[in-house]
């Protein structure tokens, strides 16, 4: 088990022997510990500075990232759920969520999109996402209207008939939309991490992907440096039930 200190601010950190073996907050309340967890919002002052810190001149890593909501789907077909996809633009990876009114994100009828993409402290997420956007909703249009266009087809139509039926054709629109940034965020910085008591562990922001296999793995290497002789989610062995055939009451 362990212990969440809510809503106090740890303001010193009792040191013995190259670990540390108390946290006391602004109030005078002391904290006995074996192991001593900081999230990326953590700052250890006097140790290292915090990475939001750095001057303008040293951008940051971060996360750009584009939400809005859209008045019908862009990826996969009809009454999928959930779509992703993985965009390739000016030499940047855009990972693309898609969601529908079924996960209660957006109004029915309407569906959510997210963009995201490695970015750096110094750059314009809106300037960086915005034509993936652009491709993906011009891509989707293009594709309802080839959808009309070979329907028309299909039933003889004249040609006249199936240009109007494209012009018919109103792409999708942008209902609500916005761009920003998240600044991947550390406790300490990696060039003083070796100098850190032994028993403190930093748990960083972690990268942008599609899983959550990164997530996972940074977990399983806290907890065995915490617990080394326990097995990492262990697998529940669930015994099959027991036949009551043949059974007299």
């Amino acid at each position: 088990g362990g212990t969440y200190m809510l809503q106090h601010s740890a303001s010193s950190l009792q040191v013995e022997q190259g670990k540390v073996v108390s946290v006391s907050n602004s109030h005078g309340h002391t904290t006995r510990c074996k192991w001593l967890l900081l999230d990326a919002d953590s700052e250890l002052v006097g140790l290292a500075s915090h990475s939001t810190s750095t001057t303008s001149a040293s951008p940051v890593k971060a996360i750009a990232r584009c939400i809005c909501v859209l008045d019908a789907p862009v990826l996969g077909g009809e009454g999928e759920e959930i779509s992703v996809a993985v965009v390739t633009e000016a030499e940047q990876i855009v990972f693309v969520l898609q969601q529908d009114s079924s996960a209660a994100v957006c109004p029915a009828g309407k569906t959510l999109l997210h963009l995201s993409a490695e970015s750096f402290s110094d750059k314009d997420p809106r300037a960086q996402l915005e034509p993936v956007l652009e491709q993906l909703l011009q891509a989707r249009s293009r594709s309802v209207v080839s959808e009309e266009a070979s329907e028309s087809s299909a039933e003889h139509e004249n040609e006249a008939t199936n240009s109007a039926a494209s012009e018919e054709v109103i792409g999708v629109r942008v209902l609500w939309g916005t761009f920003f940034q998240l600044p991947l965020r550390t406790a300490v910085s990696t060039d003083v991490r070796s100098k850190l008591p032994a028993n403190i562990l930093v748990c960083d922001d972690p990268p942008l992907s599609l899983g959550c296999d990164d997530d996972v793995t940074a977990a399983q290497k806290l907890f065995q440096k915490v617990c080394p002789d326990k097995p990492f989610l262990r697998e529940e062995v669930i015994s099959p039930p027991t036949s009551t055939e043949g059974v007299q009451e």
